[in-house]
């Protein structure tokens, strides 16, 4: 038997901001799936995508860059600019 593809899902994880939820979220996200994430914690859940987001683009390219705080402060003034803006 074969692995999972994930590359060809999309995955809703509640609870994403923390816990369980965010630790399956940043799984799917290196296996390859597109992530939904919903949680009631805004400000959590806008610092935990900013992080998944940096990780996974250090990931894909092989560097460190985008761990950085200020690459992660942009992407998290970006969503909550976002937010704010919906």
């Amino acid at each position: 038997m074969g692995t999972f593809d994930w590359k060809s899902q999309v995955v809703v994880v509640t609870g994403a901001s923390a816990g369980i939820g965010a630790s399956l979220a940043r799984e799917v996200g290196k296996r390859g799936g597109e992530v939904v994430l919903a949680a009631r914690r805004e400000d959590k859940l806008a610092e935990e995508v900013a992080t998944l987001i940096a990780d996974l683009l250090e990931q894909r390219r092989g560097g460190d860059v985008y761990s950085r705080p200020e690459f992660i402060d942009r992407v998290l003034g970006y969503l909550r600019g976002r937010v704010a803006g919906a």
